[in-house]
């Protein structure tokens, strides 16, 4: 790996081959749950950066992360990536934005967990997410008949090549 890249990780819906780079085709704040949507708003509402996210994708900065959310997570097939450093538009911790969904549930102010979530702040045991302008595939390591139901089957656990 070249100097200035990092391997990332993340899920995408159809098949992608070695090389192919990634780019946010439009916002992705429709695919999101309601409650999701009014965090998603408040987070870019609350902080001047906040409009990036609508052209961003999203990558999990670890692989451990990223497996240990293969069913929680929409996207059927999970990707090793390699983003350029330069294409890093941020980096926050999905641990505060899950935070902001529950203060918003419960009709808590949110403004000071927006303030961590994009100053960078991490809770312990983070969940990283970057979001990227955009991401090159390097390989497949999970396929969607690997990947657990919402019933929790396992996965295989073993790398997929793609061809």
């Amino acid at each position: 790996m070249l100097e200035g890249m990092k391997r990332t990780f993340k899920y995408v819906d159809g098949d992608c081959a070695p090389g192919q780079l990634i780019e946010a085709k439009e916002d992705h704040i429709g695919e999101l749950s309601p409650a999701k949507q009014r965090a998603e708003r408040a987070i870019r509402e609350g902080d001047p950066r906040g409009s990036l996210r609508a052209s961003a994708i999203y990558v999990f900065e670890d692989r451990a992360v990223a497996e240990a959310l293969l069913h929680h997570t929409p996207g059927q097939h999970l990707y090793e990536m390699e983003v350029d450093d330069a294409d890093i538009l941020h980096r926050a911790d999905l641990r505060i934005y899950d935070e902001i969904v529950d203060a918003l549930a419960r009709g808590r102010p949110t403004q000071a967990l927006v303030k961590e979530f994009w100053s960078g702040t991490e809770r312990p045991h983070p969940r990283i997410e970057l979001a990227v302008s955009k991401a090159r595939v390097v390989r497949k390591m999970v396929d969607k008949h690997d990947k657990p139901t919402a019933r929790g089957r396992p996965s295989s656990g073993t790398d997929v090549p793609v061809a």
